[in-house]
């Protein structure tokens, strides 16, 4: 592969994780803001402190999940199909 081949597959990859992040925060953002004006600063605050722990739980999962797809990926391309269904 050429070194352009490879910036357009890291782009590929790349740009729809940075839009997906920008959407996530952007969400948050405007649901502060909704939730201050709506309801106050305590439910405010509430949601600020809920927040670490979602982001710490969507990041375990992503973490899991990732992890588990490459170790099956590695696993099927060396043709361990045993070892494979003991993950499954």
């Amino acid at each position: 592969m050429t070194l352009e081949a490879n910036k357009k597959t890291i782009l590929s990859y790349v740009l729809p994780s940075i839009c997906a992040m920008i959407v996530s925060f952007t969400y948050n953002v405007v649901d502060g803001i909704f939730v201050g004006r709506g309801v106050g600063e305590y439910a405010l605050g509430a949601v600020n402190l809920a927040v670490p722990f979602t982001e710490i739980m969507t990041a375990l999962a992503s973490m899991l999940t990732i992890g588990g797809g490459t170790v099956m990926a590695i696993r099927k391309g060396r043709g361990s199909t045993k070892r494979l269904t003991k993950l499954l």
